[in-house]
């Protein structure tokens, strides 16, 4: 494990051994697959998995109790909440906000925001509480995704609106 400068990693952390840590970072009880790779200011809060060959680019932070899959690519500056599971091979683009809001009539698994496999959100996005995107869904720069998003679907605005389907 290859470590930077200044980096906090404190006890009961599951981090393979090829992992690389940038400088500045603070990682607190969580799970790090094989071949991840995190920038600088990187911050992990408690419950946070990450599969293998990741990379978060620098400042993207996690909420803590947040799934993220194999082969996922998070850009600088996004911020991950709890209760966000990202499927494998997901690109999220930088300053990216997934937002945790209760709801007053939902129970914990409504509020979880599901990436289906393949997904791209585009920069600046903000993807709101109990939202699932689709299986290679793209969502564009800019979107307020406050509704689920069909598989191969393209969205787009505020709110995110269904312009479009990718050919499969």
């Amino acid at each position: 494990m290859k470590i930077g400068r200044y980096t906090i990693i404190d006890n009961n952390q599951k981090i393979h051994s090829t992992v690389t840590i940038g400088n500045f970072c603070h990682i607190t009880d969580v799970e790090i697959g094989e071949n991840t790779r995190l920038m600088d200011y990187v911050k992990l809060m408690p419950g946070t998995k990450i599969g293998k060959n990741c990379k978060l680019d620098d400042y993207v932070n996690t909420s803590g109790y947040c799934l993220i899959g194999d082969n996922v690519k998070i850009k600088r500056c996004s911020m991950i909440s709890q209760a966000v599971e990202l499927e494998n091979n997901v690109m999220v683009m930088s300053h990216v906000t997934f937002v945790r809001v209760k709801r007053p009539h939902g129970n914990n698994k409504e509020e979880w925001v599901r990436v289906k496999t393949g997904a791209k959100i585009g920069s600046h996005s903000c993807i709101m509480a109990g939202v699932t995107i689709g299986k290679h869904a793209v969502v564009g720069m800019g979107a307020v995704v406050v509704k689920d998003c069909e598989p191969f679907g393209i969205y787009v605005g505020n709110p995110a609106k269904k312009i479009g389907e990718i050919n499969a």
